[in-house]
């Protein structure tokens, strides 16, 4: 409403599928994967059929998401499917880069833990073996139960690689597993993520872990994935030259390589990818702390923080200083 009523523009939001209920993938017709994805293609073809109706331009459609909202307009616009639907993009706090992409293997192994945990699969079953039984069963399961398995594994069901985004595989992932990590060093003052980082730091005696410790926490949870020889690299990246006990040093680095990890390298990643094919591509960063702000001052300016302005808040509540409004 704030932003329809302050600009030429005709707002439309739309929703998705999440969880299992819109990236389950069991390799057959009846479960695809990435139906949350499908979801957001067919309100863009609505828009486009109908927007006009509403006093808005079909042709010139704009495309505009946060965090994975942001990652899923990336999707799209590597997608031949869905890609012409979209005339300009806004990705804000994501991109399609971010190594939260499942093969097809994981979205495989997610699916059969999810049949067997609500009782859908026994013995040597399988989605991909028994799909069309194992989907049906899944149907009738209670959603509660469902959501709670979704819960328990802190979000396992992601976008799977085939189909709708091979374009984004073929083009864009292998570089940025290889080359990005090591060439954009966040310019960053205050990181995207460092809001994660108090998850290590709760009790007092976290104060006293060693830098060696704490990376090792960082691999196990975020960088896993990456060969000896490339945590390594990384390491002597953030943590080689500072020393073992200073609690807030350490901090911010790991909060820094975290937020490098899954926000500013791959997006710095996408936007080369575009511009190389001649799209034009603008950065923009918002850097403000509200005054009033609940989180603690170290962590600056977090993920979202900029959502609260984009839909108002400020005129919405006294909060905010008459500056901020």
């Amino acid at each position: 409403r704030y932003m329809a009523s302050m600009g030429d523009v005709v707002i439309v939001k739309m929703n998705y599928r999440l969880g299992a209920f819109g990236f389950l993938h069991a390799h057959n017709d009846d479960v695809p994967g990435n139906m949350g994805i499908h979801d957001m293609h067919l309100a863009l073809l609505w828009v486009r059929r109908n927007i006009k109706s509403f006093g808005g331009d079909p042709s010139r459609i704009t495309a505009f998401g946060s965090s994975a909202g942001a990652m899923s307009i990336g999707l799209m616009l590597t997608s031949p499917i869905a890609s012409h639907l979209i005339q300009v993009a806004i990705l804000q706090s994501g991109s399609p880069c971010v190594p939260m992409i499942a093969r097809v293997n994981s979205s495989l192994q997610a699916a059969d833990e999810l049949a067997f945990r609500t009782g859908c699969a026994t013995g040597n079953m399988s989605v991909h073996t028994h799909g069309r039984q194992v989907v049906g069963c899944l149907r009738r399961v209670n959603v509660r139960r469902i959501l709670e398995f979704f819960f328990s594994q802190n979000g396992s069901f992601l976008c799977v690689f085939h189909a709708f985004l091979s374009a984004l595989e073929s083009n864009l992932k292998s570089r940025y597993r290889y080359e990005a990590f090591w060439f954009y060093r966040s310019y960053l003052q205050t990181s995207a993520f460092e809001s994660l980082t108090p998850h290590f730091y709760k009790r007092e005696s976290h104060r006293k872990v060693s830098k060696s410790e704490l990376f090792s926490t960082c691999n196990r949870t975020f960088l896993h994935s990456f060969s000896k020889s490339a945590l390594r690299k990384i390491y002597w990246n953030y943590l080689g030259l500072l020393g073992h006990t200073n609690y807030v040093t350490l901090r911010s680095a790991i909060a820094n390589c975290i937020a490098d990890y899954f926000m500013v390298c791959p997006t710095h990643v996408f936007a080369e990818g575009l511009s190389q094919k001649e799209v034009p591509v603008f950065f923009y960063q918002f850097d403000y702390r509200t005054k009033n702000s609940v989180d603690p001052p170290w962590m600056g300016v977090i993920h979202t923080a900029e959502l609260y302005y984009l839909f108002g808040e400020p005129f919405a509540t006294s909060w905010y200083t008459d500056k901020e409004r």
